[in-house]
């Protein structure tokens, strides 16, 4: 089975920009080799690849 990151066509960005995920989606992240992980938009000054991906709190 793929990935998620896999299924977001992830190959040799170095950095990738995460915000806003659930808790349940820190997994994914930490299956990630050589990727630093950027959770806050201001410590990025551009975006070279950026497949979104929405999560709807259930309680909203």
């Amino acid at each position: 089975m793929l990935t998620t990151f896999q299924k977001l066509n992830l190959k040799d960005q170095k950095q990738i920009l995460v915000l806003n995920a659930p808790q349940s989606f820190e997994g994914e992240l930490a299956t990630l080799t050589d990727v630093e992980i950027k959770r806050n938009l201001d410590e990025v000054t551009e975006i070279d690849f950026g497949p979104g991906v929405c999560h709807q709190n259930s309680g909203d």
